[in-house]
């Protein structure tokens, strides 16, 4: 929960919307974005949900040389949803996987007992999914 204040007074839509600015700023790239929030979070998740959005974005930056990136962060059954795709030059996930960045979005999504599914290949780009489960008070 470090470093977690640029929510306290933000949404997480808020605080996507501003990452995904930087984002077309530095790469002229414009993201195809859907956030589908049912209702607020707990600054846990929406901490969680933000540093993995944060993690991947300068990935997609330094790595993948993608013309086209989507983003969706939606709610349903339950459940929290991230998906990132860009259909840059992807990677070998027996060479590359190690990378501190995913390691963390795995370990950010694990503390919340969530999934984290990273599927790439050369040439085909790279796709991330998330799911964290909300607890029953907010599902």
């Amino acid at each position: 929960m470090l470093r977690s204040n640029y929510l306290r007074d933000n949404s997480l839509e808020s605080a996507i919307a501003t990452l995904i600015q930087d984002f077309q700023t530095t790469t002229a790239i414009i993201p195809e974005v859907t956030i589908d929030l049912s209702q607020p979070f707990s600054l846990e998740i929406s901490s969680t949900a933000y540093r993995i959005v944060q993690a991947a974005l300068p990935n997609i930056t330094r790595h993948s040389n993608a013309p086209a990136v989507t983003l969706q962060i939606t709610t349903r059954s339950g459940m929290l949803y991230i998906v990132i795709k860009d259909n840059g030059q992807g990677f070998n996930l027996a060479q590359n996987s190690t990378g501190f960045g995913l390691l963390g979005m795995r370990e950010r999504a694990m503390a919340l007992n969530g999934q984290f599914n990273l599927i790439s290949e050369p040439g085909a780009g790279c796709l991330i999914t998330v799911q964290i489960p909300l607890p029953r008070a907010m599902a």
